[in-house]
């Protein structure tokens, strides 16, 4: 009898804790929106005095006009039950005179600002920074100019990210201003926006792509990808991953050789480990012939810029195979435009996988390691309108194709040793048209920096739905991400999800990692159809809750847009 009770009692402890372990999703009410035609909502961030949010919008009464300007911002912070505590609108032509923001950071009781603006007509821009106190939503300081660009040609690219460094330390800027010779500069920057370290180097063309930047007290390292010319048909070919190092004066110190016992890079991560930098990618033992092999984990020596300890895993096709059935609502021409969009890209360079998060767990010395299946296309064409080209109207029209794959979580020690790795299949494909008519004086485009690759992401404007978070708390991780109503059952690398195009109707889902053995399990959070889709990738966490925002876009009006919190208790 006594023993029977037992059993009961843990059974019935077991069934509380599941129960404990299941997130709780709150929705706002729709969020106040510009009347304006307008971006999505983003978080900004969340701490214990709210959570803080950006949108940007551009008023009807000026898409027509010649000299269009940047977009106007509403900044709002909200309490914990999403009640406005302000909601402030900084107009272009006032408050932030002709610039667009770039992205807003929440460091301790400021909103640091960060924005641009281009001049078309003189092919000159100008980044700056201002900063705002969070609890007021009012500008405290003046614009500081960070820096100026200049462009030969109209059509050249110049790209640009800001975000905070690892140890909350200074703001990383990143800037790319690609013509026939490319120029890259890094700028760390105080949190009175002056200079603490600043790094130049040149590339041919666009033979390079920025894809990391990791500050170790003074010195600066720099990982990204070196391209080559292709044949005809594809304007590059990728040639190698490079990793180099300088100090804060921006002297270069080191060229790191990322080739290691015949494993060729393609494609490189650094994430700050203790003392020391580690490095997560993925490797193929052929390279030009375009086969991904596994993965790896070394960790670097900052002083000495050596290559100290590390781990590799060969991955079996299974894994990083096809993993999804082709049975999607819009199948034929999903299909048919991934094949358009591998014929048209530009890069001869294998679809790979990307090192995104690194996760600390809390029991140990370890880290959980995220990384994501990522092809990213990009269609484009331009006309000038008017008489007189050089002064007139010109429109572009671009489709952005996103596709965001499998996931894969690795465990590794305090050695970057490798304790397990495991794989959850998914397929989101993303595809969003957007028309832009530039004056005069045209905004910037704020949707995507490909030239800073994987260092832009945590900015990128682009894509809205796909992608997931993590959110950790106490002993729990997880993450959350839309998905297939038919995937509710897909936890392990045997399983075949099914392919995700239309997000609008996707269902929501928070999927448990078990850090000791890595296994998934997938728990329904809400469904997407007939509401506003949640972002996953643009929420903020702050203690045990995700806040993330979740928009419906309507043509040439505001969208219906809403907060979303998932907290695990």
């Amino acid at each position: 009898m006594g023993i029977k009770i037992l059993i009961i009692h843990a059974s019935l402890l077991f069934s509380i804790f599941s129960i404990a372990q299941t997130p709780v999703v709150k929705f706002s009410e729709n969020a106040k929106a510009p009347s304006d035609i307008t971006t999505f909502p983003r978080v900004i961030g969340s701490d214990g005095s709210g959570t803080y949010t950006m949108q940007l919008f551009l008023k009807k009464s000026i898409i027509m006009t010649r000299n269009m300007m940047g977009l106007s911002m509403q900044l709002c912070r909200y309490d914990e039950h999403f009640k406005p505590k302000y909601e402030i609108i900084y107009n272009t032509a006032d408050e932030l005179e002709n610039r667009t923001v770039d992205n807003v950071i929440l460091l301790n009781n400021k909103l640091y600002v960060f924005a641009s603006q281009f001049d078309n007509k003189e092919k000159r821009g100008e980044l700056s920074a201002a900063v705002i106190d969070k609890f007021t939503g009012k500008k405290t300081s003046s614009w500081h100019v960070l820096g100026n660009f200049e462009k030969e040609k109209a059509r050249d690219e110049f790209h640009h990210a800001v975000t905070l460094s690892a140890d909350s330390s200074c703001f990383i800027l990143a800037t790319g201003l690609v013509t026939a010779n490319s120029n890259y500069q890094i700028k760390l920057l105080d949190t009175n926006f002056r200079a603490v370290g600043d790094i130049h180097f040149d590339y041919a063309g666009n033979s390079f792509d920025l894809d990391a930047v990791v500050k170790s007290g003074n010195k600066i390292f720099i990982a990204g990808k070196e391209f080559e010319p292709a044949n005809k048909k594809k304007k590059r070919a990728f040639k190698k991953v490079v990793l180099f190092n300088y100090n804060t004066n921006g002297k270069k110190e080191n060229d790191i050789p990322v080739t290691k016992d015949g494993l060729y890079a393609t494609s490189l991560n650094l994430f700050p480990l203790n003392d020391k930098i580690l490095l997560a990618g993925f490797y193929t033992k052929s390279p030009g012939n375009n086969e991904l092999n596994g993965l790896f984990t070394y960790t670097i020596d900052p002083a000495s810029g050596k290559i100290i300890e590390g781990d590799a895993r060969e991955l079996s096709s299974s894994m990083i195979g096809k993993t999804f059935d082709e049975d999607d609502d819009d199948e034929k021409e999903s299909r048919k435009t991934e094949k358009a969009v591998e014929a048209e890209n530009d890069d001869d360079f294998l679809e790979h996988y990307v090192f995104t998060n690194a996760i600390p767990d809390p029991n140990s010395q370890s880290l959980i390691l995220f990384a994501e299946y990522q092809q990213y296309i990009q269609r484009s064409s331009h006309a000038s309108l008017g008489p007189d080209h050089s002064q007139g109207m010109t429109s572009d029209r671009r489709q952005f194709i996103y596709i965001c794959g499998n996931i894969i979580a690795v465990k590794i020690n305090a050695a970057a040793k490798i304790s397990w790795v495991n794989m959850l299949p998914k397929r989101q494909m993303e595809m969003i048209d957007i028309g832009k008519l530039n004056g005069g004086q045209g905004s910037p485009d704020f949707y995507s920096a490909p030239r800073l690759g994987q260092f832009s992401r945590v900015v990128a404007q682009l894509p809205f739905f796909s992608s997931f978070n993590c959110i950790q708390y106490g002993n729990q991780l997880g993450f959350v991400l839309n998905d297939h109503s038919g995937n509710s059952s897909v936890t392990s690398v045997n399983d075949k999800a099914k392919k995700i195009v239309n997000l609008y109707k996707s269902d929501c889902f928070y999927i448990k990692l078990d850090m000791n053995t890595g296994k998934f399990t997938r728990r329904y959070l809400f469904s997407n159809n007939g509401e506003p889709t949640s972002m996953p990738r643009f929420g903020r966490i702050s203690s045990n809750k995700l806040f993330m925002p979740a928009v419906k876009f309507k043509f040439l009006a505001k969208p219906d847009s809403k907060m979303i919190s998932v907290a695990l208790k």
